[in-house]
């Protein structure tokens, strides 16, 4: 998560903006509305830096911005531009000193980055803690991303008052085919073996090849960096119908499975010759050759066999 910090009683703030895939700091010569702007189009899925640059540079002069585009969250791969008095600093990385007034001094991508801090004008010294933002505008003289905000906070027993915890069971989710038969059991039929003979075709007319599991979602990042025998796929939802971690595909054995990930509107699977069924609530169901999982929105995934 991300974290921001109000600017000095007297001197002039920026705007912090976040979305899912951009964090950006617009300088003290930007208003309200350019930062409102600038968030819609951040939001828009198929948004890249290159073509906010591009808006930039069409309507006149620069102003001064730093924006930041992640790229890949778990190695930390980030494509970063800088025009203007604002810094930024990058732990580990090598970027030039501010150029001229602007003008672009800072337009690459960037690896590897252990932390990120963008500031404008001066932070608020009274301001010592730093305040979370997920998504959003945000009038501020300093934005960084913040890891502290992605651990769960931590209750202290203070003046006397005692904290305390208690255990709950919750029930599962039925782990079940969403036309009533049994999921598979996955210590039973080698779940993770490869099947490469599935193919998966996506909206854009890529095609995946699940050797093994997947995961479909508006944000499904890999938490976990030393993680990687599953694989993620974006599914874009301005209109947030996808949720962010949607539904899982991965081979068992010969067989191709999906199952829903506590999404809240569920997958609409489509079967040749059988009425569609809304797979939710954590169930999972057998993919055929000629299946379409349509997980809202028109991200369509059709199921096939290789060559």
């Amino acid at each position: 998560m991300f974290a921001s910090r109000p600017a000095a009683p007297g001197t002039l703030a920026g705007f912090a903006v976040v979305t899912d895939r951009f964090v950006g700091l617009l300088g003290s010569d930007s208003d309200a509305g350019v930062a409102v702007e600038l968030y819609r189009l951040l939001e828009e899925p198929t948004t890249r830096l290159s073509d906010v640059l591009d808006v930039f540079a069409s309507v006149g002069a620069m102003r001064a911005f730093a924006l930041v585009e992640v790229r890949d969250p778990a190695r930390r791969v980030l494509h970063v531009a800088v025009c203007g008095d604002v810094a930024v600093e990058l732990p580990g990385v090598d970027t030039p000193s501010a150029a001229e007034p602007g003008a672009i001094w800072f337009d690459g991508e960037v690896r590897g980055v252990e932390s990120l801090l963008l500031r404008v004008g001066v932070p608020d010294p009274r301001s010592s803690v730093a305040l979370p933002i997920r998504r959003g505008v945000v009038a501020a003289a300093e934005v960084r991303f913040d890891e502290e905000h992605d651990a769960p906070s931590t209750l202290r027993a203070e003046d006397g008052v005692r904290l305390s915890t208690q255990s709950i069971e919750l029930p599962r989710a039925a782990e079940a085919d969403a036309v009533g038969t049994a999921a598979p059991d996955p210590a039973a039929s080698g779940a993770g073996a490869p099947s490469p003979s599935w193919l998966l075709r996506l909206p854009d007319g890529g095609e995946l090849e699940p050797r093994s599991r997947l995961v479909f979602g508006r944000r499904p990042w890999r938490t976990d960096p030393e993680e990687t025998a599953t694989g993620y796929v974006l599914a874009p939802s301005p209109r947030r119908e996808i949720s962010s971690v949607h539904l899982e595909v991965a081979p068992n054995g010969a067989e191709l499975h999906a199952r829903d990930l506590g999404s809240t509107n569920g997958t609409l699977v489509e079967s040749p010759g059988r009425a569609p069924r809304l797979l939710r609530d954590g169930r999972s169901t057998m993919l055929a050759e000629g299946d379409v999982l349509d997980l809202g929105e028109g991200f369509r995934v059709h199921v096939g066999r290789g060559g």
